[in-house]
């Protein structure tokens, strides 16, 4: 005797069901509140502040520059005085971190990366009042 067709198609489609919830319940970031998930992300920067291009010398043995342009995320208001300090601090930053480093470095996505993510950990050190988010690279040439 041969089974009916749709109590075993119910039963298939039963536990399909079943096993997509249970793996929904397991990946899928059901119940997080949202004071966790404000928590996760980093404020977004409110205003941008742009830098003047910088061109310096590289950490290569022969003679190699970068021109660098790079622009400041950033959360907190501007006040009188604030943006000038922050801008100092920024380009000192930018000169040694970025005079530290050689052309190989900077010419991977790592490398840039890299570069950004010490910029804006110098700069969170430096000027925590200003509350920098991110980095921006608006020009990067490398000329060797």
């Amino acid at each position: 005797m041969q089974a009916s067709p749709i109590p075993v198609r119910a039963a298939l489609l039963l536990s399909l069901l079943l096993g997509a919830g249970a793996a929904g319940c397991k990946y899928l970031p059901f119940g997080r509140s949202a004071k966790a998930a404000a928590v996760e992300a980093p404020a977004a920067p409110i205003r941008v502040l742009k830098l003047d291009s910088t061109t310096l010398n590289l950490a290569d043995p022969n003679p190699t520059y970068l021109r660098l342009g790079v622009s400041l995320g950033v959360t907190s208001a501007a006040t009188e005085g604030s943006d000038a300090r922050l801008e100092s601090l920024a380009r000192d930053a930018i000169v040694s971190q970025a005079s530290a480093a050689t052309a190989a470095d900077l010419l991977t996505p790592e490398g840039k990366e890299k570069l950004k993510q010490e910029l804006l950990k110098s700069l969170q050190k430096s000027a925590p009042q200003a509350d920098v988010q991110a980095i921006y690279f608006d020009e990067f040439l490398i000329q060797r």
